[in-house]
């Protein structure tokens, strides 16, 4: 239970989610399923 190591573990799932957010993104992106505004 140490805060650093709680910090490094929500920093390690913030980076994943960005990471998975952006896998999503590219996917949609090659599927034509996102706005005009995103391109």
């Amino acid at each position: 239970g140490e805060p650093h190591s709680a910090y490094e573990g929500d920093s390690f799932y913030g980076g994943m989610e960005k990471a998975l957010n952006f896998a999503d993104y590219q996917v949609l992106r090659s599927y034509g399923f996102l706005h005009p505004e995103y391109y």
